[in-house]
């Protein structure tokens, strides 16, 4: 550095000299002692275990002892920070600034730490991510460059709609970071990349909302929760988010956090840009995963509500304002929202219970209501919702009512019991236990605001005050009280922090690195894409069941795939996914990759890599079409996504099945003409497949795929919702320009806030008691409402009247266990009887009780919970019961229970006066088991026993649902249309 430069710097340094020097010099003692103390104590913690004790906590009085030394300077220092400050227009505080950028930076760096795999653009791989891949990939290579959104794919199944049943979110959002990355990143490394930023987004979306609920401290405290919850199946979290690969949904959520964040200025403010701004996040929300559709319900249930109990609070215009907000985000998502909702009775039915009220509360009970989230968060969360509701403020009020609504809400025990499912068919297709992920962010900043309070207010909670007259000690007592209670606290909450660093935060994800480890695969990838064949129309069927391993191998195959099992991230009712010879035939399969031996009668083998097989199927079908009751010459003219055509010689005749699935969209022709369009569904496969079938004459045949007026709609209207998004945005800013839109809102703002005066104190009342009113009595109907049991494989059976119900009346029955030395009565609580175990002590997990379960897999129903007891028979006496025709109902083993190929039987029987009128047995798991139990006679009282034992009762969870009513017996009818559909064998009709 030159003469000159230090010559001008030497002012600055002796300026900066003296005032250390004026500011250290009155405080020369407490800066001797704190580094004194400083200095040991990193020697200390140098020694390690056990002197890291004694050394963190001199650390800790060392800092102690700079704070009361230098308090005024930090005040003043603080104060400065504090000033408010102004640039290009905006108002801002230099201490919140730095703050926010501390916390979005540590927040950043913790979510990058966990997604240290990915941060180099690696790919995950494990479970659902491949499938998520390739429905990504196969947007931007078939869809995006013909500037569409949706359309028809053969590349799975036997053809599927391409997002229209299944949120376009995600696979968007890996396509805009490809890209912003200008050619940078693969569109495997995009993948990655995405992934990574969607954690990030997710602790800045927890602390947008949490900063609105209580500040900068909590913001961070709900941000942290958030990344790192480690949770478990189905409740989000790294278990399932990140590694099951389940991410739409949190990717929705972390939209929905910022757009839920705008809520209290809504209700509390008349600046529109935060109706824009949630019209925006909830829109993008929306198209993520529509799962969003029920928080927008529960919100617009939840805010008026907050509102009404906040004073000061303009009800009626903040709610006006929030539904404009809906409209917009609705508008928003319309380029998948109206597609959706145009075609939604062809999805599969997917509907999963969330637990029954009282495992909810047993779970609050032993902090495991949320499986695999910290516990704390149920205490803290708990205490903090106390404090909120008594606050009556609205952003607490809000917060607090969410987090106690989704969950009473979506419990199974309040959609059963008001028989829900029933009233709205939709009900039964909503996966509520993923509602769980919904509600933990509102617990989160539950939590962190109870952390943030206590710490802040501990001193108020001290039970005696201080003496009058007694003076403040010195800093030394509080310095020593640090040292002492650090040192006795510190060698446990180190620990601790390290305990849940490892197991919350130091993670790994399986990345296509360590797969590539992996010779065998490798292998195999390299036989199919040189070795296969590419004459004739076949699809390759990946056998793998549940796992998902070889699904983007369809990126590097240009011959379709079809999936055997289950398959996520698409929920089409034609998702054939059986391997029947009979499908496999009807799908055009040729070549088989299994991890399983196959008949020989079938499949030829061909290769073997490792645990990967690959077959060879004999009955291939080279056409993509088959010829039924009739006969012909076709031939394949065109076989493209959006249209197929085929010819048809002389002498053509019967019903041609095209083996390509049905969907709204398809329309046939034949020379040009519309012709009648039906499905075909296969016998095998009654449920899953629908065939498209046409009359079968000379002449050729044009299949189109043509998107509806609606669907060409979609995508302007989403356009349109983002300009005016963008309008709301800036009207505040410049409201010259778009006056009109200002005027109206405030005008209707303003009018509806009058309706907050004093003067429609009565009127408000009035209509709040004519809702209440209203809602009790719809509740106590639902309640009280008997619904007759739809009855399958009894004949044709049909409940003409209920005479008693089982479950509904189940408090009037009394429950026994009968071991072999003793009869051990059940112990009634309410409508639920808690048993006793040989010894005689009540156990909470053996119950009796009304649970909801899944006998089927993805159909709920209702039940009585009746698990068999070890080497004892568990009976349900009724001593009252109105007779009827008969007893009917099922029974069966709930999901949680299934064993797959194992069978181990539960015993049923139905006992009337005393004599058995049924006695059964489970033959499967994934079975419902239906009986009827006759009784006849003349109308009379009798009393009813049910009985469950089972050899081995290992995961026996058993469940049975029964009435007492009144039959029409009706023949079921031997009919040729199954669910709209035919099967093969029939005479086809056109629909």
């Amino acid at each position: 550095m030159s003469g000159a430069r230090l010559s001008a710097l030497r002012p600055a340094l002796q300026h900066a000299f003296a005032a250390c020097r004026s500011s250290v010099a009155p405080r020369w003692l407490p800066t001797l002692w704190a580094l004194l103390l400083g200095s040991a104590g990193t020697v200390l913690l140098c020694m390690g275990v056990p002197l890291w004790w004694l050394g963190a906590s001199f650390l800790v009085g060392a800092t102690l002892t700079v704070w009361h030394g230098y308090r005024e300077p930090l005040a003043v220092a603080g104060e400065w920070l504090e000033r408010e400050r102004h640039l290009l227009g905006l108002r801002f505080q230099l201490s919140t600034l730095l703050l926010d950028l501390f916390y979005l930076s540590l927040l950043v760096w913790i979510a990058s730490l966990m997604m240290y795999d990915v941060l180099d653009g690696g790919r995950p791989v494990s479970h659902d991510h491949t499938v998520h891949y390739v429905k990504a990939w196969q947007l931007h290579t078939q869809f995006l460059p013909r500037g569409r959104l949706h359309g028809w794919s053969h590349r799975w199944f036997a053809g599927y709609p391409v997002d229209y049943l299944y949120p376009i979110g995600t696979d968007l959002f890996v396509n805009v970071v490809h890209f912003l990355a200008f050619g940078a990143l693969s569109f495997s490394s995009a993948y990655g990349i995405a992934f990574w930023l969607f954690h990030v987004l997710t602790g800045y979306s927890g602390y947008r909302f949490g900063r609105v609920v209580g500040g900068p401290h909590v913001g961070f405290i709900t941000g942290f929760l958030m990344i790192t919850d480690m949770s478990a199946f189905r409740f989000g979290g790294w278990a399932y988010t990140i590694e099951y690969g389940v991410w739409p949904q949190a990717l929705s959520l972390t939209f929905a956090l910022l757009a839920v964040s705008h809520i209290p200025a809504i209700y509390e403010e008349r600046k529109l840009r935060h109706i824009g701004l949630f019209g925006l996040w909830m829109g993008i929300a929306i198209v993520t995963h529509p799962i969003e559709l029920i928080l927008l319900g529960l919100m617009l249930l939840v805010a008026p509500l907050a509102g009404m109990f906040c004073a000061n609070s303009k009800t009626a215009a903040g709610t006006f304002r929030l539904l404009a907000a809906y409209a917009l985000s609705t508008l928003v998502a319309a380029a998948w929202l109206l597609p959706f909702l145009d075609t939604k009775n062809q999805t599969t039915p997917m509907g999963v219970w969330w637990d029954a009220s009282y495992e909810m509360g047993k779970g609050l009970l032993n902090l495991t209501a949320f499986p695999g989230t910290i516990g704390y968060v149920l205490v803290l969360g708990s205490l903090s919702a106390v404090v909120m509701l008594r606050s009556r403020r609205f952003v607490w009020m809000f917060t607090a009512l969410m987090a106690l609504l989704i969950p009473a809400i979506s419990s199974s025990t309040f959609i059963d019991e008001l028989h829900l499912t029933r009233v709205f068919k939709s009900f039964s297709n909503i996966q509520w236990l993923r509602m769980s992920t919904m509600a933990k962010p509102f617990w989160f900043a539950m939590t962190g605001y109870f952390v943030v309070a206590f710490v802040r207010r501990s001193r108020e909670l001290v039970l005696w005050a201080r003496k009058p007259g007694a003076t403040q000690s010195g800093y030394l007592r509080d310095v020593v009280l640090g040292v002492i209670v650090s040192f006795l606290t510190l060698p446990i909450v180190v620990p601790a922090g390290e305990a849940f660093w490892t197991a919350n935060v130091i993670k790994s994800v399986n990345t296509e690195s360590d797969r590539a480890l992996d010779p065998n695969r490798a292998a195999l990838v390299r036989w199919l894409k040189t070795k296969l064949p590419h004459d004739g129309f076949y699809r390759v069927c990946v056998n793998t069941g549940h796992n998902h391993e070889l699904m983007d191998i369809a990126t590097e195959l240009p011959m379709p795939i079809f999936k055997r099992g289950f398959t996520p991230a698409e929920n089409f009712i034609y998702k054939v996914n059986l391997e029947d010879t009979a499908v496999m035939e009807a799908v055009n399969v040729r070549f088989m990759v299994t991890k399983k031996p196959m008949p020989g009668q079938d499949y030829e083998d061909v290769a073997r890599f490792g645990i990967y097989r690959v077959y060879r199927f004999k009955h291939w079908n080279p056409q993509p079409f088959v010829i039924t009751q009739g006969q012909g010459d076709v031939k394949v003219e065109h076989f493209g996504d959006d249209e197929i055509v085929l010819r048809a010689g002389p002498g053509s005749s019967g019903h041609l099945r095209l083996n390509v699935s049905y969907f709204p969209r398809w329309h046939a022709y034949k020379d040009g003409r519309r012709t009648a369009l039906w499905t075909t569904a296969l016998p095998a496969a009654p449920t899953m497949t629908g065939f498209m079938t046409v009359h079968l004459s000379p002449g050729v045949y044009r299949f189109a795929f043509e998107p509806s007026r609606l669907d060409r709609i979609a995508l302007p209207l989403s356009l349109l919702g983002l300009l005016l998004s963008l309008a709301f945005l800036i009207v505040d800013r410049f409201p010259g320009g778009l006056s009109l839109l200002v005027r109206g809102m405030q005008a209707v703002s303003s009018r509806l806030e009058a309706l907050s005066s004093p003067r429609f104190a009565r009127l408000r009342i009035s209509v709040l008691a004519l809702v209440a009113l209203g809602t009790l009595v719809v509740l106590i109907g639902l309640a009280q409402w008997r619904v007759p049991l739809a009855l399958e494989n009894l004949n044709g059976a049909v409940v003409r009247h209920v005479r008693f119900d089982f479950l509904e009346e189940l408090r009037s029955a009394t429950v026994n266990v009968e071991y072999a030395a003793q009869n051990r009565r059940c112990h009634r609580v309410d409508d639920r009887f808690v048993c006793r175990n040989d010894e005689g002590n009540l156990d909470n997990e053996k119950y009796v009780g009304s649970t909801p379960a899944e006998i089927e897999e993805y159909r709920m129903v209702r039940c009585i919970r009746a698990r068999p007891e070890d080497d004892a028979v568990l009976s349900i006496y009724y001593p009252v019961v109105t007779s009827g025709d008969a007893i009917v109902g099922y029974y069966g083993v709930e999901r949680a229970g299934r064993l797959m190929r194992l069978t181990r039987p539960v015993d049923f029987k139905v006992l009337v006066d005393g004599k058995t009128s049924y006695e059964g047995a489970t033959t499967s798991d994934n079975k419902m088991h239906w009986f009827k139990a006759k009784v006849g006679g003349p109308r009379r009282t009798v009393n009813v026993m049910f009985t469950v034992s089972a050899r081995n009762i290992s995961k026996r969870f058993f469940c049975f649902y029964a009435q007492m009513a009144d039959l029409d017996e009706v023949q079921k009818a031997g009919g040729k249309h199954v669910g709209g559909t035919s099967t093969e064998e029939e005479d086809d009709e056109a629909q």
